[in-house]
């Protein structure tokens, strides 16, 4: 089964896991993970940088009240390209979400993600 730990989907998954989420780079002098969205939001005392945030999850819902906050005419969204997923919480190995939580601890309890419990899709 394609959900079991060890195979091949979850191994390739959390070797590239293991190294993308390790990458740093520099931003105003500090080391900071690429992919923690946190990081690309706040200074280095971590306090956000911005007024308001949007989840893609919520598109439909964060734009036009983003725009609104900032006095800016929404344009209509179209939604293409749609297709049925699982909640992110599937898509992650028991490791693969052990790795997330850690390394973006930040992304995760600041930003208000969580995983959720993953019954066998």
């Amino acid at each position: 089964s394609q959900s079991a730990p060890d195979a091949p989907h979850w191994k390739e998954f959390d070797a590239y896991l293991d190294v993308a989420l390790r990458e740093t780079c520099r931003i105003d002098g500090e080391e900071r993970l690429v992919l923690s969205q946190f990081h690309q939001l706040a200074d280095a005392e971590g306090q956000l940088l911005v007024d308001g945030l949007g989840r893609f999850e919520n598109l439909a819902d964060d734009v036009p009240r983003l725009f609104a906050e900032a006095n800016l005419r929404c344009p209509p969204l179209k939604k293409m390209n749609q297709s049925e997923h699982f909640h992110y919480s599937a898509y992650y190995s028991d490791y693969g979400r052990q790795l997330v939580k850690e390394l973006l601890k930040d992304d995760v309890e600041d930003l208000g993600y969580q995983f959720e419990a993953v019954v066998d899709p």
